[in-house]
């Protein structure tokens, strides 16, 4: 998550799900810049960060691919869960849900990615 705010791109949160009835997970990041730029300019911005950070990977297997990633907007219901959720647990463990908004299945969790990921930095304290 630190590349890509290197490159101006925030993001509050992040998690892998299976909310589709296609069968396939996605990692869902909760971003602004949806708000900010817009989302074809947001998916834009997040592919060549992506294209960027994976350049020179020899690993095929560590390679994410873009169509697993959906940008969803602070609103957005699953956001707003994964934010209680972050408002509650605001540590350095992930998570796993069950049966809500982000898995209406039960047998199928969702891996949301610990709340310190997201953390602004502490301001710097004057000595």
């Amino acid at each position: 998550m630190t590349e890509l705010q290197k490159h101006g791109f925030r993001a509050c949160g992040a998690f892998w799900a299976q909310t589709e009835g296609d069968g396939q997970p996605y990692l869902y990041i909760i971003t602004p810049n949806i708000e900010t730029e817009g989302l074809i300019h947001a998916n834009h911005r997040l592919g060549r960060v992506l294209h960027d950070f994976q350049n020179g990977v020899v690993n095929p297997f560590s390679l994410i691919d873009p169509f697993e990633i959906k940008l969803i907007r602070l609103t957005d219901p699953l956001a707003r869960e994964v934010l209680e959720l972050y408002q509650r647990f605001p540590d350095d463990r992930p998570t796993f849900s069950y049966g809500s908004h982000l898995t209406p299945n039960f047998l199928e969790p969702a891996y949301i990615y610990p709340a310190k990921m997201f953390a602004a930095p502490a301001a710097a304290q004057p000595a």
